[in-house]
């Protein structure tokens, strides 16, 4: 368990230095690339809106972290595309990610 847990915290280590040296675009009229540097406090703030936790449904299909929420939703849609060839659809403004995953039937299977 120490081992899994320090291999999640290098993992977030690693994400936080990613966002640190992450080439951002400009929106305005100046289109040169800028590189982004900022401290860790500001890369651990959420981009989108959080919404107060309801428990609304009896699924168990939830899970509470730690991590920034940026990071959760970036890894999710990497893990997505690359492992499943799913291209998930992300809303711009609030963490909710849209996907569908098919499985096989016990008939398809040889």
């Amino acid at each position: 368990m120490d081992a899994e847990k320090q291999q999640k915290e290098a993992e977030k280590q690693q994400r936080v230095a990613n966002r640190r040296t992450q080439v951002m675009r400009s929106a305005g009229i100046d289109t040169e690339e800028a590189k982004f540097e900022a401290d860790a406090e500001s890369l651990m703030k959420p981009k989108k809106a959080l919404e107060s936790y309801e428990h609304l449904f009896a699924n168990k299909t939830e899970f509470f972290s730690t991590y920034n929420p940026d990071m959760i939703e970036e890894a999710l849609c990497e893990h997505l595309r690359q492992k499943e060839n799913v291209e998930p659809v992300v809303n711009d403004k609030k963490y909710k990610t849209k996907f569908t995953l098919k499985t096989q039937d016990q008939g398809d299977q040889e």
